[in-house]
């Protein structure tokens, strides 16, 4: 690979990481409308530094990131997109009688891993009902 092409694709995996973060930020704001400043506020980090992650201009420190992780109730590996790829085996999706979709898939996971998941999906479950 040449340097250019090196270059060009660290610029493009450094916008998608831009947008990623800004896009949970705005996730984030939507979900608990919030505006920047009270995201700012809570984190302990200045509101222009919010805003320029909002628009994708900068990407936070680790400071910054471990403050939004933290009040965002994430990880900054799922913030910064280090989360590893999973693989499922088999997926199967059944609409049930009540209207709702039941999901099976097979897949190993670690304990920690299932308590993870397992804490996702409740939490998904408060959200909707």
């Amino acid at each position: 690979m040449s340097a250019a092409n090196a270059v060009k694709q660290d610029e493009s995996r450094e916008r998608r990481l831009k947008d990623r973060i800004a896009a949970l930020i705005k996730h984030t704001l939507d979900e608990r409308d919030w505006s920047q400043a009270t995201l700012a506020r809570q984190a302990g980090i200045p509101r222009d530094n919010v805003s320029r992650y909002v628009r994708g201009i900068s990407l936070p420190s680790s400071a910054h990131a471990h403050a939004l992780a933290r009040v965002m109730n994430t990880d900054v590996e799922t913030l910064l997109g280090n989360t590893p790829t999973v693989n499922v085996t088999s997926v199967d999706v059944k609409l049930q009688p009540n209207g709702k979709y039941l999901l099976s898939l097979k897949k190993e996971f670690s304990a920690a891993d299932l308590a993870k998941v397992l804490a996702a999906i409740e939490e998904t479950d408060n959200h909707t009902t």
